[in-house]
């Protein structure tokens, strides 16, 4: 099991991310793209309102927002390590017996299905702070506009990588009503609707 992302120091993360274990991986990191994004937002929002630019009543739900989608993200990021190690454990159970091969091929489903559940909700959560960070660049703090920008870029790049570990897990994943409703979901996100 991954030791928890929070209180952990950013250079301890990445030497775990840049090691040969399978864990952290692109979900985690994809769900940290998020995080910083979301701290962006939140930074351009907070300049925003101390400098009064903009409308206070529009960019303080903001501040709020920004916030907690960053610490949905961080727990989430967890969350994908902690799912994708579920997926390594499943694909290790026995497959001797009719009998082991049948509660292997459900517990692989179940982990799989959490596995494409989790970045399916930082994708979602992905696509809110980029359309926020999009309004932030346009109405907010003008010297800020860079942040905003960037904020954009960590979001979109957190969208299209937790993406596309949701559409490795399904494709992993038996056809069922659920595989195709958390594939209509992905495919929904990654059209922006």
């Amino acid at each position: 099991m991954t030791r928890r992302l929070d209180g952990k120091s950013l250079s301890r993360f990445l030497d775990e991310l840049a090691s040969e274990q399978p864990v952290p991986g692109g979900g985690t990191a994809a769900a940290i793209a998020g995080c910083l994004a979301a701290a962006l937002a939140g930074m351009v929002v907070r300049l925003s309102l101390a400098r009064e630019v903009g409308s206070a009543t529009r960019l303080e739900p903001w501040r709020h927002r920004a916030d907690a989608v960053r610490r949905r993200l961080l727990e989430l990021a967890q969350a994908d390590a902690e799912a994708y190690q579920a997926v390594l454990v499943a694909y290790r159970l026995p497959r001797e017996t009719p009998a082991d091969k049948t509660h292997r091929r459900e517990a692989v489903d179940a982990a799989l299905q959490q596995a494409a559940s989790v970045p399916l909700e930082v994708a979602g959560l992905a696509r809110e702070v980029l359309e926020m960070a999009g309004c932030l660049e346009r109405e907010g703090y003008r010297p800020a506009a860079t942040d905003a920008r960037v904020a954009a870029a960590l979001a979109r790049a957190a969208l299209e990588g937790a993406l596309a570990n949701v559409t490795v897990n399904l494709d992993s994943m038996k056809e069922s009503e659920v595989r195709q409703s958390l594939r209509r979901r992905a495919e929904a996100l990654a059209d922006g609707s």
